[in-house]
């Protein structure tokens, strides 16, 4: 019995600690903790950024679905040399330069740094 009340105390713990992590997993907070050894890698000099993202799935993967989201919409205009790992690295160095801005959800600080950088233009008539 004694041994039934400890499992489910561990599990209930578990699922506090599993809701906790997904949370901040949502915010700025994870998302930098995620691109974190992304950018590390696309510091390197190696020239195949892309190849060197392999074990940093998340965070690639989180950036280029909210690429894909931005251009649907028509307000992200990439020029189409721009490579992903371009892509994380604005991210990136958006998300390491304001620290006070973590808090706020992933997607607005990722909408925040692409739009940044390549927002689409308002066409001249």
């Amino acid at each position: 019995m004694i041994a039934a009340l400890m499992l489910v105390g561990a599990l209930a713990l578990q699922d506090e600690s599993a809701a906790a992590w997904a949370k901040r997993n949502q915010l700025g907070h994870g998302l930098l903790e995620n691109c974190a050894a992304t950018g590390r890698k696309l510091r390197d000099d190696e020239p195949d950024l892309l190849t060197k993202m392999i074990g940093t799935r998340g965070c690639s993967e989180y950036i280029s679905g909210a690429v894909d989201a931005l251009h649907a919409t028509g307000r992200l205009c990439t020029p189409d040399e721009v490579t992903l790992g371009q892509e994380i690295a604005v991210v990136l160095k958006y998300l390491e330069g304001h620290p006070e801005l973590l808090h706020r959800p992933r997607f607005d600080l990722v909408q925040s740094a692409l739009l940044a950088h390549w927002a689409c233009r308002p066409k001249k008539k």
